[in-house]
């Protein structure tokens, strides 16, 4: 059984969204100084069930998921994420230094292109503009983080070409995935459900450093284990 709590959270300009968080397990090999890492997950206003399947196999794995919609404006989407900011500064369980993201097409690009999701990015999709959000003209101040895209293959453009503008100024890996047959957004984990084994797997390489204990015996392809903390 999930550990799911809905939570109402008000931005800076009286915007009000629900969040839909699941609680990692207490205990896990991702424990760092009793603090659970944690994924964001925004989707477009509406698509409520968008990223869904993946709460039970990401909890399973030792994370939190906050899932929220987040408005596309600029100012909005700014306010809604500052609201997320504060609740997860105001949860004590989840650990601040363990914040990763995973979005598609426009959402991915604003998480990007701001620091909320500072640990590490899952991009779905990813997009070069979405209204006034345009990466060819911000990418280059990003905030470093570990960077994972997926495209299919007729959406090679924008990874090849956000690739390109990052170059060797980005000190973090920057790892991209372009496939045939993949689809996009959301719908990839329907047309290629072990994907969500690959998102996982890719999640526990960036939280696994610096954790309290080590998984000594490797069950599955999700369950890497930790680093011990020196």
């Amino acid at each position: 059984m999930l550990l799911f709590v809905a939570i109402s959270l008000t931005a800076s300009d009286g915007h009000q969204f629900n969040v839909q968080q699941t609680l990692a397990p207490v205990g896990g090999d991702l424990v760092r100084r009793g603090h659970q890492p944690v994924v964001l997950i925004p989707y477009k206003k509406g698509d409520t069930t968008a990223f869904k399947p993946l709460e039970a196999p990401f909890r399973q794995g030792g994370f939190s998921v906050l899932r929220f919609p987040l408005r596309q404006g600029k100012k909005q989407a700014l306010a809604d994420l500052e609201a997320i900011r504060k609740h997860l500064a105001s949860e004590k369980t989840l650990d601040p230094e363990r914040i990763y993201g995973l979005a598609a097409g426009s959402q991915g690009l604003i998480l990007a292109a701001t620091k909320t999701a500072a640990n590490g990015l899952i991009w779905l999709t990813p997009v070069l503009e979405a209204g006034e959000w345009k990466a060819v003209t911000s990418a280059a101040s990003w905030h470093q983080r570990p960077l994972r895209m997926v495209a299919d293959l007729r959406d090679r453009f924008a990874v090849t070409t956000l690739k390109a503008i990052l170059g060797s100024a980005y000190k973090k890996p920057v790892h991209k995935v372009i496939r045939s047959g993949l689809g996009r957004g959301a719908d990839m984990l329907r047309l290629k459900p072990q994907m969500a084994d690959q998102l996982l797997l890719s999640l526990k390489r960036w939280a696994g450093q610096n954790c309290d204990r080590t998984n000594q015996k490797k069950r599955s392809v999700t369950e890497t284990g930790c680093s011990k903390e020196p």
